[in-house]
């Protein structure tokens, strides 16, 4: 009796090949898009050291922030002036309803230089585009 087994045709084979050759790492095709950010915010400030002076070349965390987040939010450095500035993005909602990011206010806490130790906590507002997003602001002092 013969075996009745499934054999792909080459042009089954040739279209799989061409599948997986485009969405191969490279070739710009995102495999996961679940869409654009759900909303953007800025997180803006100072570091003074405690004896006085600008805190220079200090990473500064938002981690550990609420939901919808769950963790990490963004990180920067403070520059000379101890000055810090960085963009933080709430991730994409897939194909759910639009989330009404301008009610949104997410509490994060604050790191320096990875020491464990929180320096400060922080609500972060967000907006739906980047030209509209709101800046929270702090001045932190570094021991």
């Amino acid at each position: 009796m013969e075996s009745m087994m499934y054999r792909p045709s080459w042009l089954e084979y040739a279209a799989l090949a061409a599948m997986l050759a485009a969405c191969s790492e490279g070739s710009g095709i995102i495999e996961d898009d679940w869409g654009p950010p759900a909303g953007y915010a800025v997180l803006a400030g100072t570091l003074e050291r405690a004896t006085g002076g600008p805190a220079a070349g200090v990473e500064v965390s938002f981690t550990r922030c609420g939901s919808p987040i769950n963790g990490y939010l963004a990180s920067t450095t403070s520059d000379a002036a101890g000055i810090f500035r960085v963009g933080a993005q709430l991730p994409p909602i897939g194909f759910l309803p639009r989330l009404a990011v301008d009610s949104v206010q997410l509490h994060c806490y604050v790191f320096l230089d990875r020491t464990g130790t929180i320096r400060d906590s922080v609500f972060v507002r967000f907006a739906g585009t980047s030209q509209a997003a709101p800046v929270t602001s702090l001045a932190l002092q570094v021991p």
